[in-house]
């Protein structure tokens, strides 16, 4: 890593500061940055941009103050208040930001010496509330500035934010003065205080409500293995002949790449999981309204899709998927501190607490390649496969989820990072995963793959499940975890039986009441508060409470059974809860 030729202290002209609450986007990744450890740099966002021409470093340090003065977000500190310590953002009115300078080595690739600088700038934790979000650097070559290089915190911006921010750079640069976005990050606060903004939130909590009804409690609801030392595992795989063949599939069933990116991935999760449908979150840029277009601040939330995957072929799986894709990116804006109350409000009802951990981000700003090489025919698109790479992106110690798919935003080639949880996703299962994305493109661009064969077809080879696991309504659980997990919550020997039924065997606890102990309903709720991060367990169907001993597990009579204290689901809940987000009147 160079050391930087000299800072420059540029005068910067702002508007007065203001202080306010936090918008939901902002609030959504302050909870997921506060999730690692302070010094932890993963969510880091390290940038260059090339510039064209021959610009002076007055003139690009001049474009970087008035991008700064423009988006309030390059200059916001967080801070907390009130006896809480509830988080609030600060706009500062800064009289200058620094700006390191470094000479190019001319021998050396301008590119790689950019990604060098810019990854020593993401290297350094944010102090969030004492720093600004973002660090600046440019590279200079006998004057002239062909690249700028930047670190931002990922508390300050998303995906669709880079794309703003960059644009608005070079129109500087060619002299013209963007517009100054219709919202700012406390506008959107404003914003989503409205009747109009809380209702969309409530309309989103109803979404994620219904859907989580319907899903599997976990989509890896299998026995965890040893993981690696550093646990989360991200490859990347490099691959022109995946790009130009979602081409093909989206031309021919009149959807957009990401709908066949995002129902590969399902699909492709579904087969190596067992489970149809497969249960994703996505990353909603959230910029529906034209207002928020031009905002440079984190928008984005997650959204929640169960894609089925179903009869037919792949491409009858696009097609199906388009719908729910779209409904699922409608209703990813809301208020996450709503939404959290709303699912553990539903949990005691559902018996389960559902694992949300698999991802997919398509951070692409377009929907097409523009850069992909003209390919002839099938056997052309299979030959262009010997190009392709699979690579490591990196390892870390902790990741909140067990897997994410993202696709990177290049124009000649289809890039995508697959993180895995090597407890569930070994090394060798990722690129088991990510070749089996390819070779389903591939082959559905010129013919069509089975649904029914598709783990065969795509070389996926599922996890290994007991024998005396238990397939339920939810997913596999592992009776023996059920039967120990109630035994716990109860502080009394239990007992669990795999009862018959129609469509899905029924989990039938019995129970030694102890004296003292927890009643029916309240044993269930004990049960499903410790089902957190447990991937193979799901609350008993029914619950029967015995005052002395157990019955023999295998006696059919065993509810009718003299001394029975109670028996019943536990869910002694209220109907289904979906907190309205609306502003009450009066």
């Amino acid at each position: 890593m160079p050391n930087p030729a000299e800072t420059i202290t540029v005068p910067i002209e702002c508007p007065a500061g203001r202080e306010g609450p936090l918008a939901w986007g902002q609030r959504a990744i302050l909870a997921t940055v506060s999730w690692l450890d302070t010094e932890d740099t993963y969510f880091n966002i390290p940038l260059d941009w090339a510039l064209p021409g021959r610009h002076p470093v007055a003139d690009v340090a001049a474009a970087i103050a008035r991008l700064t003065q423009t988006h309030e977000s390059l200059r916001t500190v967080l801070v907390r208040a009130g006896a809480d310590g509830e988080w609030r953002q600060r706009v500062e009115r800064p009289e200058s930001l620094a700006l390191e300078v470094y000479d190019l080595d001319d021998s050396a690739d301008v590119g790689e010496q950019s990604r060098e600088v810019a990854a020593a700038l993401a290297a350094r934790p944010f102090r969030l509330t004492g720093e600004a979000p973002v660090r600046w650097a440019v590279m200079r070559s006998e004057g002239a500035v062909p690249a700028v290089v930047l670190a931002l915190s990922h508390t300050a911006v998303d995906n669709w934010s880079l794309g703003v921010m960059r644009q608005d750079l070079l129109d500087l640069l060619a002299g013209t003065v963007p517009e100054p976005p219709a919202r700012q990050p406390l506008d959107q606060v404003g914003f989503e205080e409205s009747a109009r903004g809380a209702g969309r939130s409530t309309e989103s909590l109803r979404h994620w409500a219904r859907t989580l009804e319907r899903a599997p409690h976990s989509m890896f609801d299998y026995p965890a293995r040893a993981p690696e030392a550093k646990r989360y595992v991200r490859l990347g795989l490099d691959s022109r002949s995946l790009a130009v063949a979602t081409h093909l599939v989206a031309d021919a069933c009149r959807t957009s790449t990401t709908t066949v990116l995002l129902t590969a991935a399902a699909c492709v999760l579904g087969a190596y999981t067992g489970h149809d449908p497969a249960l994703l979150r996505l990353i909603v840029g959230n910029r529906h309204d034209p207002d928020a277009r031009r905002t440079v601040s984190p928008l984005a939330q997650d959204g929640l899709l169960l894609l089925p995957r179903g009869d037919g072929t792949f491409h009858d799986a696009v097609r199906r998927g388009y719908l729910p894709a779209i409904n699922a990116y409608k209703h990813g804006h809301y208020d996450p501190a709503a939404l959290a109350e709303t699912i553990r409000g539903n949990e005691h009802r559902w018996g389960v607490v559902h694992d949300k951990s698999a991802f997919f981000n398509d951070v692409r700003l377009t929907d097409r390649w523009t850069g992909l090489p003209a390919v002839a025919g099938e056997g052309g698109l299979k030959a262009l496969r010997a190009h392709n790479r699979v690579f490591e992106v990196g390892a870390y110690d902790r990741v909140d989820c067990k897997l994410f798919l993202a696709v990177a935003d290049r124009p000649d080639s289809a890039v995508l990072h697959l993180l895995g949880d090597t407890a569930y996703i070994t090394r060798d299962e990722l690129t088991m995963l990510l070749n089996a994305m390819e070779t389903l493109l591939v082959e559905s661009a010129f013919g069509e793959v089975p649904l029914g064969e598709l783990a065969a077809a795509v070389g996926i080879t599922p996890p290994e499940r007991p024998g005396d696991w238990v397939r339920v309504r939810g997913g596999w659980v592992d009776p023996e975890a059920v039967r120990r997990l109630v035994a716990e919550a109860a502080g009394a020997e239990a007992s669990l039986v795999v009862e018959a039924g129609e469509p899905w065997p029924r989990l039938v606890a019995h129970v030694a009441a102890a004296p003292g102990g927890p009643t029916g309903p309240e044993l269930h709720i004990a049960v499903v508060e410790a089902l957190r991060e447990r991937t193979g367990v799901t609350a008993p169907d029914w619950y029967v409470l015995h005052d002395r001993v157990l019955p023999a597990a295998e006696d059919p009579e065993a509810r009718q059974a003299p001394g029975v204290l109670w028996q019943g689901d536990g869910r002694q809940e209220p109907p289904p809860i979906f907190l309205d987000s609306r502003p009450s009147e009066g």
